[in-house]
């Protein structure tokens, strides 16, 4: 199981390589989720596009969001259009747990920039 929530980054937003690399997921994963998702109108995917090349963006939200959907797709078996309904249904406990995973990841950002510290006042 990959339980584990990952650091992400303190920063706007996101490329799909990050994400990617962030969550564990093939960019063509994601992809196909977001294809899903427009397919079954369930808006649980909101992403943007950039203004300087028109590529797709991620904010720290989506990015949540798609960790969650993996979740329950690799950890948990469900398909894709059954997540993608659970994640639309449960919007209240989703955002419960997005605000859980923001703050562990915050908690986690703020532990590595303290080991840096740390380590340049000892060294």
């Amino acid at each position: 199981m990959s339980s584990a929530v990952p650091v992400i980054p303190d920063k706007l937003y996101f490329t799909i390589g990050e994400v990617s690399n962030l969550i564990g997921v093939a960019t063509h994963s994601i992809r196909y989720w977001e294809k899903e998702d427009a397919k079954s109108r369930t808006g649980v995917i909101k992403t943007q596009r950039s203004k300087e090349n028109e590529r797709r963006v991620y904010s720290r939200d989506v990015v949540l969001t798609l960790l969650k959907l993996k979740t329950l797709i690799v950890d948990k078996s469900h398909t894709v259009p059954g997540a993608l309904k659970l994640l639309k249904g449960s919007k209240e406990r989703m955002d419960s747990n997005i605000e859980g995973y923001q703050y562990i990841s915050t908690l986690q950002t703020l532990h590595q920039r303290l080991l840096k510290i740390s380590a340049t006042l000892v060294g």
